[in-house]
């Protein structure tokens, strides 16, 4: 088993014995759902260590457009704010447009890696599927279709893996879409 492979592995075998434990605790099996930003981030960098020549030479140059994507994603997790601010300041700036100009940000991201991925690793159907995703993702935020945005990386991830299983890097995709779903699922199950 690949490096990539085994941490994906453990990253969903520790998330499930953290929703076993507390349910065993409290009879609800809950995931730590607000970390996953952090969690995809720290496996992204430990992913970009492995495949630092790739990265370095620029033949997977779309990794950092990706990588940027995490980090704008990351900037929107209100946990990464409650650390920073104390309450008066976070009511003040969620009050504001930062978030969802990062938000904004984030969806430009997800444009380009979608695209960028699919034009390197020369997948089929580059311009069509990339598009379907983004308008996916982009009906994610109509209040009643917040479902959508986290399906579009789930089917990147599906057609990325489907073309080409062997790249290292389709298993960081893999766990993001791995996140997207246990997050959808939390969040549906607290609804």
């Amino acid at each position: 088993m690949i490096r990539e492979k085994r941490t994906l592995l453990l990253v969903v075998l520790t998330l499930s014995a953290y929703g076993f434990s507390i349910f065993m605790d409290h009879g609800s099996f809950i995931l730590p759902f607000p970390i996953f930003d952090f969690i995809l981030f720290i496996v992204s960098i430990q992913f970009s260590l492995w495949n630092w020549r790739d990265i370095l030479t620029l033949r997977k140059w779309y990794f950092y457009i990706y990588f940027l994507a995490i980090l704008v994603k990351l900037s929107t997790n209100q946990i990464l704010w409650s650390i920073i601010l104390d309450d008066k300041d976070l009511a003040i700036f969620n009050e504001t447009l930062i978030l969802d100009s990062l938000k904004l940000i984030y969806l430009s991201l997800i444009l380009f890696t979608f695209y960028s991925w699919s034009y390197v690793e020369k997948l089929k159907y580059k311009v069509v599927v990339p598009f379907v995703l983004i308008v996916i993702h982009f009906g994610g935020f109509l209040e009643a279709y917040y479902w959508l945005s986290y399906i579009s990386f789930p089917l990147f991830a599906i057609y990325v893996f489907y073309q080409k299983p062997q790249n290292s890097l389709t298993f960081l995709l893999i766990l993001n879409a791995l996140l997207d779903l246990l997050s959808l699922s939390m969040l549906t199950l607290l609804n």
